[in-house]
């Protein structure tokens, strides 16, 4: 039986989850089959991490089943980091239950990797050799991370869109594919993954125009802010999570962290600015990767009432 979802996804702050949530609730109205929503976030699986991931409160959670969420343990540091291809194991076994029930899947998020793998398959790139990728972690550590970041940008854009800029392992994986195949990890991804679609999807992609995007993501990082981003750092590092766990490489995170740690900042509006100022560039990238996409539907979300967009939803 071939699986099949609806997905809400796009850059970050462009509506997907107020978008998920109205699509569930129209559904029990209309009295159809109920909507469970697979998470296809990158952050939001490590439990204690919410602030920062915007997720979603435990009460929508419950009104509304979400799965993929607060499913990995941070304390277990680089250990608790979860894979694509685990994400796809699990998304396609989820995805199957919740049709097996006569319910609706719908999987909203905006990691890229993750939702390459759900809707083309894993990749086929070769692995990197072991003399190339030392060769890679030690340019990394005398150069840094962000010298190597722009050479992926210019190398392989597609790949750079859908990785987050701290993403170290990642970058390397993806130089170490173009050094050594002379092709971009995008072009293996996209070859590899018509031959075998783990699910048959229909995809809307929310982006409002650039100043809009650029707007809510002020406000959103914002209220992050405000709601306690940073005493939610605290009290991870408190509990046991190591600085080296998967989730701290997330913008705002990452920032937050750095803050404590050296003092990176000077006060609230120089770390705000420069939260807002990284996911910006992080949902312009988010952007493009999608433009190189097919198959999609464009959807504005400032253009039309979330109830108008949730119509077009197949529930």
């Amino acid at each position: 039986m071939t699986l099949r979802a609806a997905v809400i996804s796009g850059p970050t702050a462009g509506g997907k989850s107020l978008l998920a949530l109205t699509v569930a609730r129209l559904a029990e109205t209309r009295k159809k089959p109920a909507v469970e929503i697979v998470s296809a976030d990158s952050v939001q699986v490590y439990a204690g991490f919410d602030i920062g991931s915007s997720k979603a409160p435990a009460a929508e959670r419950a009104s509304v089943p979400h799965h993929l969420v607060d499913i990995r343990d941070p304390k277990l540091g680089p250990a608790a980091r979860y894979t694509a291809a685990e994400f796809l194991s699990d998304a396609v076994r989820t995805i199957g239950e919740i049709s097996g029930r006569g319910h609706t899947p719908l999987v909203v998020g905006g990691s890229g990797l993750y939702l390459r793998a759900l809707l083309k398959g894993l990749s086929g790139a070769p692995p990197v050799p072991e003399d190339v990728q030392a060769a890679l972690e030690q340019e990394a550590d005398e150069r840094g991370l962000p010298a190597l970041r722009a050479e992926l940008e210019t190398q392989d854009p597609v790949t750079a869109g859908i990785v987050k800029p701290g993403d170290r392992r990642r970058i390397l994986r993806a130089l170490g594919v173009f050094r050594v195949t002379g092709r971009p990890l995008g072009d293996w991804n996209r070859e590899h993954g018509f031959r075998a679609r783990p699910i048959e999807a229909r995809v809307f992609v929310l982006s409002p125009p650039r100043e809009e995007l650029r707007r809510r993501i002020a406000v959103r990082t914002r209220e992050m802010l405000e709601r306690g981003l940073v005493s939610e750092v605290k009290n991870l590092l408190a509990s046991g999570v190591p600085q080296d766990a998967p989730p701290f490489e997330a913008i705002g995170y990452k920032q937050v962290l750095k803050h404590l740690a050296e003092g990176a900042f000077r006060g609230p509006g120089e770390l705000e600015a420069e939260i807002t100022l990284r996911t910006q560039q992080y949902a312009k990238q988010q952007v493009t990767w999608w433009r190189s996409e097919t198959d999609v539907e464009w959807v504005d979300p400032a253009a039309v009432s979330l109830e108008a967009l949730a119509e077009r939803f197949p529930v």
